[in-house]
């Protein structure tokens, strides 16, 4: 947390926070874990750009997406690495500078979806 975080040529809200998934289609607990995200989506429409970060081309990308009904603001194709993520799923919560203001890493159980959930939408 306090990182900062930069993807080239994908600019963050300037209006509001953006919650990134850096998330695989090869990661079993990302498939796992659509249900949560698709709750996610619907649930900051309009409060957080949702931005999906795979390191898969784009289309496989946007293909897994698609399968897995989860609308997203945007589709990044890259490196996690890039930014410091080191596994998937990963959750961050970054402010319109692109400061890390929360982090969730690994597949998230009942109890750790509702503190999400409650931070995200304080």
């Amino acid at each position: 947390m306090g990182s900062y975080i930069n993807l080239p040529g994908v600019p963050l809200s300037q209006e509001h926070d953006s919650l990134l998934l850096a998330i695989s289609t090869s990661c079993h607990f990302c498939q796992e874990s659509l249900p949560f995200y698709r709750e996610l989506s619907a649930k900051t429409q309009g409060k957080l750009d949702l931005i999906a970060v795979l390191p898969q081309p784009l289309a496989e990308s946007q293909t897994f997406l698609q399968k897995g009904a989860l609308s997203v603001t945007r589709v990044v194709s890259t490196n996690l690495n890039q930014f410091g993520v080191l596994g998937t799923p990963t959750i961050l919560l970054v402010d319109t500078h692109g400061r890390v203001q929360e982090e969730w890493l690994g597949f998230q159980d009942d109890k750790a979806r509702q503190q999400v959930l409650a931070r995200i939408l304080q």
